[in-house]
């Protein structure tokens, strides 16, 4: 593999670049080409063609992220599903419904894997029927969310109130789509002027009322795997979390009730560093269960989007009063 940049004299292959690459993008989705040339301590133009093959590969997508406290929900909710026969038709059901944000096919007994985000307990209970209505699904194991211990939203909110009218949802749909999308493709998305969608876009990220970071496409036909672990087990000393926190192999994690005390993503690019962090869970409740599962192919991953009924929202003290 050829080399592309270089720091302090020593040549960097492509591979690392990128992965280094994707590290500053995660922490923010839209720093400059130069920002990234300097970080990375190559040349602009160099940067810029490595930017652009991951981003058209579709291996790298940047995109926004709404909070989703801030945003109005109050009920998360993980579910493997057991289907009859293939799952692809299943897949698609579950990608169509209002409610979820997450789908992967999955290897193992349960050939999917959902998470739906939920205004109210009714809402939650509704997803769930309608979900048991699609034809083939022959088992659903639950967890709901209690707290979020790592993924992008997980620390407390503060900031002034916020307050969203259309043009603020216009704007992150479109950063949900692109989320290095100039001002001026955004303005005209928004029906506004370039001005107020620098403002806006300024202001959401500010209040944190958005995220904007890029994701890199998990599966087997990919540079990354992903896994999901659920553990049932008593996490006494903390000593669960702060490891899960502290993982850069770790994207996301909560504790829960249900099927599972906790539910962790794990990515890496080897199936021998999902086996470490698969041990070191392993260690970590040496009286519990651990389970985990293959992420297949990711069919749905959509956090951005809102409920229209949370347009005036919040921002100061809008902790996880998740369930």
């Amino acid at each position: 593999m050829s080399a592309i940049g270089s720091r302090e004299g020593v040549c960097v292959e492509s591979t690392e670049v990128e992965a280094a690459m994707v590290r500053l993008l995660q922490s923010d989705g839209r720093m400059s080409v130069k920002e990234l040339a300097t970080q990375l301590g190559m040349p602009r133009a160099a940067a810029s063609r490595t930017l652009r093959e991951m981003l058209e590969s579709g291996a790298v997508r940047v995109g926004a992220a709404i909070d989703p406290r801030v945003a109005g929900y109050r009920f998360f909710l993980h579910a493997l599903v057991a289907v009859d026969g293939p799952v692809e038709a299943v897949a698609r059901s579950l990608r169509d419904l209002p409610d979820t944000v997450f789908v992967a096919s999955l290897a193992g007994s349960h050939g999917l894997a959902f998470e739906a985000r939920c205004v109210s307990e009714a809402a939650k209970a509704a997803t769930l029927a309608r979900v048991r209505e699609i034809p083939a699904v022959r088992r659903i194991r639950t967890t709901s969310y209690t707290e979020i211990l790592k993924g992008p939203f997980a620390a407390a909110v503060a900031g002034p109130e916020v307050i969203l009218d259309a043009i603020d949802h216009a704007l992150i749909a479109a950063l949900e789509v692109d989320g290095r999308a100039t001002y001026e493709a955004l303005a005209q998305a928004a029906e506004t002027s370039v001005s107020t969608a620098r403002e806006r876009v300024s202001r959401l990220l500010r209040a944190r009322v958005i995220r904007i970071s890029a994701v890199e496409r998990r599966g087997v036909r990919n540079t990354q795997l992903g896994m999901g672990v659920g553990i049932t087990g008593n996490d006494q000393h903390g000593k669960l979390a702060s490891y899960a926190r502290n993982s850069r192999y770790i994207e996301f994690a909560v504790a829960a009730y249900g099927q599972f005390d906790f539910i962790v993503t794990v990515v890496a690019p080897t199936p021998a560093e999902l086996h470490g962090v698969l041990e070191d869970l392993r260690r970590l409740v040496p009286d519990g269960e651990v389970d985990a599962w293959m992420q297949l192919s990711m069919v749905k991953e959509s956090y951005a989007s809102a409920p229209r009924s949370a347009m005036r929202l919040g921002v100061a003290g809008s902790g996880a009063d998740v369930a």
